[in-house]
């Protein structure tokens, strides 16, 4: 789930525009504060290890969007900022040809990016927001277990 639907889910729980905008400028100040140590944190202790903990938070935010949206946001902008910077910093120390990797990564997150949010405002559409949530929670799950498994 991307931002957005976290925009919506505050909008459609009755919170003001004013007070979204709040979320959204916590949801960018965190990952300005945390973008840098994070790089810290994933060149020390590796790729993976970070990839898994940035998907610990992102579990965490779509589990809090029922229990509070500011922890939400919060987390989701720490999902966001640590697991782009592992994936950046695991392209820059294997890929051959970094420009057209980078290429092809930007390239594939914007269409998978793309099908997600329609996958997911279909569900939220058809099947109701907890439904949403459920998808969400198994894809990242999966995720995560594929990372646990991950060969470093």
């Amino acid at each position: 789930m991307s931002k957005q639907f976290f925009i919506l889910k505050a909008k459609e729980s009755g919170y003001t525009l004013e007070t979204i905008s709040l979320f959204i400028i916590m949801f960018t100040g965190i990952q300005t504060l945390v973008s840098y140590y994070g790089g810290i944190l994933s060149d020390k202790i590796g790729v993976f290890k970070i990839l898994f903990i940035s998907f610990v938070f992102g579990i965490l935010s779509i589990y809090f969007m029922k229990v509070n949206l500011w922890l939400s946001f919060a987390l989701l902008g720490l999902f966001t900022v640590i697991s782009i910077n592992a994936m950046r910093s695991y392209i820059s120390h294997n890929a051959n040809s970094k420009s057209f990797i980078f290429g092809v990564f930007y390239g594939g997150t914007a269409i998978f990016s793309a099908l997600g949010a329609i996958a997911v405002g279909y569900i939220w559409k058809i099947y109701g927001f907890d439904n949403v949530l459920m998808f969400s929670e198994i894809g990242m799950l999966i995720t995560l277990i594929f990372l646990l498994f991950k060969k470093v």
